[in-house]
């Protein structure tokens, strides 16, 4: 009669452990409250293409970019990391960019940044909008952007609830969707 007494009161004392309307818990919780770290707006994101260099396109691989070709990158002043890094086996070796098909790059980006094809309204109401930084900021802004990013850091971190704790998962889950909203830095 003791001991049935003495579990009932150990059963009732309030021990801390997951909350199940809020399981994250965990290093994630401690970073990322606050406002977003920026706005989305990169210097050089409204740069054009520049032409390329007027020198014979390479027909060998792997395409060099050599000092005359790294010289041509330079001069560019160019501020756009994407434009930076492309210039060097794309515009700065002879190649020029070729255009862009807008279904075509609409149906890639959805099928990266949120895992699906794009509906006939989706490519209307936000492919074809004059500006591809809006259309990128718009797929960002979706639930289903982290979504796809959270599955994939999943499967990389192979999370498994056998010898992982679940509120250590659901932190990781809250954490990755914190870097991908913008709230985190990828170099915490």
């Amino acid at each position: 009669m003791v001991l049935a007494g003495l579990a009932l009161t150990v059963a009732c004392i309030d021990v801390e452990g997951m909350d199940p309307a809020d399981p994250a818990r965990g290093p994630g919780e401690l970073v990322g409250n606050g406002n977003p770290i920026t706005d989305g707006n990169f210097p050089g994101g409204f740069n054009e293409p520049p032409a390329a260099r007027d020198v014979p396109a390479p027909t060998e691989k792997p395409i060099v970019c050599d000092a005359a070709c790294q010289s041509y990158c330079d001069s560019l002043n160019l501020t756009n990391p994407v434009n930076i890094g492309t210039c060097t086996s794309l515009w700065g070796v002879g190649l020029p960019s070729q255009p862009i098909d807008r279904r075509q790059a609409c149906r890639k980006l959805y099928a990266d940044m949120v895992g699906r094809f794009p509906t006939p309204a989706e490519v209307n109401d936000i492919c074809n909008k004059q500006d591809w930084n809006e259309t990128v900021k718009a797929l960002m802004a979706t639930d289903e952007f982290v979504l796809v990013h959270q599955r994939r850091w999943a499967d990389l971190m192979l999370y498994n609830n056998r010898t992982v704790n679940v509120e250590r998962i659901y932190d990781m889950d809250n954490l990755v969707r914190k870097v991908y909203q913008g709230y985190v830095p990828y170099d915490l």
